[in-house]
């Protein structure tokens, strides 16, 4: 009888110890796999954060490149507009400079038509007081 306790007593005793080994077991098993979901969630978080900061650069390099592209075409736009300013800027001053010049011809022209007016008047008055002198 004693020897048959003894027995029992040594199957529950590893029974336990088993029955422990598992528990354990199964526990060292659940946090093995808690750490690898926890590192697995910060390696998806790390990434994404990346991937963030990447789009963000992306972003701002777009807008970076639009900003020059727009300052490049403003500043062309502002070298063509200053062309044509001198351009029509030259083109009144040779405008003036010939209406100027066409003036001064003009006057030119007419001062002497003037003058040859009169030298034809004092001409013909010459004659006519030689004639009235000769007549007399």
């Amino acid at each position: 009888k004693v020897f048959r306790e003894q027995k029992v007593f040594r199957k529950q005793k590893v029974f336990r110890e088993q029955k422990v080994f598992r528990e354990q077991k199964v526990f060292r098993e659940q946090k093995v796999f808690r750490e690898q979901k926890v590192f697995r969630e910060q390696k998806v978080f790390r990434e994404q954060k990346v991937f963030r900061e990447q789009k963000v650069f992306r972003e701002q390099k777009v807008f970076r490149e639009r900003k020059v592209f727009r300052e490049q075409k403003v500043f062309r736009e502002r070298k063509v507009v200053l062309r044509m300013e001198s351009v029509l800027r030259a083109e009144s001053v040779l405008r003036a400079e010939s209406v100027l010049r066409a003036e001064s011809v003009l006057r030119a022209e007419s001062v002497l038509r003037a003058e040859s007016v009169l030298r034809a008047e004092s001409v013909l008055r010459a004659e006519s007081v030689l004639r009235a002198e000769s007549v007399l």
